[in-house]
């Protein structure tokens, strides 16, 4: 997975020094995926390497540094929900709005207009 990230990100550095395809929502495609990369790497490969480097070497008094580390791993999940929830502009604005109390100014709930004719059906 780490490799095939890489090679994304070193071609489409490449092509974006030859041309301008490389646009805002690609500049942030990118970048969440190197959140995700990170996210992967610091919360799952890492924590899971070094457990099964503590009990795969015998090392005396790893057990509360193996148990940090596996209640690392169950974090994974929170953390890439909040990724996701922070690049998705609706999603952090709504977020933002919820957690400095702020009232949704932008939300107008306009009903549409029924009009009952008693020749037919009603026309909206």
């Amino acid at each position: 997975m780490i490799v095939c990230i890489a090679l994304f990100i070193r071609s489409l550095l490449k092509h974006r020094k030859t041309t301008k395809t490389v646009s805002h929502l690609t500049t942030s495609l990118l970048l969440m995926t190197l959140v995700q990369l990170l996210t992967n790497v610091i919360f799952l490969i890492l924590p899971i390497s070094v457990v099964l480097a503590a009990a795969g070497f015998s090392i005396e008094g790893s057990a509360n540094l193996a148990n940090a580390l596996v209640s690392m791993v169950t974090y994974h999940g929170l953390v890439e929900m909040l990724s996701i929830l922070y690049s998705v502009v609706p999603y952090r604005k709504y977020c933002v709005r919820k957690l400095y109390c702020m009232k949704d100014s932008q939300t107008v709930f306009v009903a549409p207009k029924i009009t009952v004719s008693s020749s037919g059906p009603p026309i909206i």
